[in-house]
C-alpha cells in the first residue's frame, strides 16, 4: 500500500519541455550537453525546471523550450502565473556534459548553454544556489518542486564490443 503521506506526481522531461508547480511534484530529466534549470521559490514553496538545447532564442514567431532564452523565460513565466516572486527565488543548473565531440572550441555546445545559463540568471537577479555542470558523462536529474530539493547523478554509457568471434559482450 502506498504512503499517501509521500505520495508525488512523477512528470519525465524531454528537449524542449518545462513544467511548473507546487505541491509534491517531481521531475525528471536526462541531460547530455543540454542544461536544465531548477528554480524555486522557497517562501511559496513552488518550483519547476526546463531542458533546453541551445543558447539564446530561437528566433521564430513562437517561443521554443529548446533554446535557453525563451525556455527561461517560458519557465520564469509560469512560475510567476503560479505566485512565485523571482525576487525570491533560488536556481540550481545541471548538464551541458562533455559527450559529443568538439571539432573546434566555437561548437562547444556545452560550455555555450552553461555559459548562457549562468549570464541569464545573473542579468535576472536569481541566485544560483547549487550547480554540476561541464562534466564528461550525461547526467540524471530529479527535482522535487515543493521543498527545491534536487539530485543528480552521472549515467554510464552502454557499449556493446564485439569479441574475436564477432559476438556481443557487455
Amino acid at each position: 500500500m502506498r504512503d499517501q503521506n509521500r505520495a508525488s506526481r512523477l512528470i519525465v522531461l524531454g528537449i524542449g519541455e518545462f513544467h511548473a508547480s507546487g505541491g509534491d511534484v517531481v521531475l525528471r530529466t536526462v541531460l547530455g550537453s543540454c542544461v536544465a534549470v531548477c528554480l524555486h521559490d522557497p517562501e511559496r514553496r513552488l518550483g519547476g525546471m526546463n531542458h533546453f538545447a541551445l543558447p539564446g532564442a530561437g528566433g521564430g514567431t513562437e517561443m521554443s523550450g529548446r533554446y535557453g532564452e525563451d525556455a527561461m523565460i517560458l519557465l520564469l513565466n509560469m512560475l510567476v502565473r503560479l505566485g512565485a516572486q523571482p525576487a525570491a527565488m533560488q536556481a540550481r543548473i545541471f548538464g551541458a556534459s562533455h559527450v559529443l565531440v568538439s571539432r573546434s572550441p566555437e561548437s562547444d555546445v556545452a560550455s555555450a548553454n552553461a555559459a548562457f545559463a549562468e549570464e541569464w540568471l545573473a542579468a535576472h537577479g536569481i541566485r544560483v544556489a547549487a550547480r554540476l555542470t561541464n562534466g564528461c558523462h550525461p547526467l540524471e536529474v530529479v527535482f522535487h518542486t515543493g521543498t527545491g530539493r534536487a539530485f543528480a547523478r552521472e549515467v554510464a554509457f552502454a557499449r556493446e564490443v564485439l569479441s574475436d568471434q564477432g559476438a556481443a559482450h557487455a
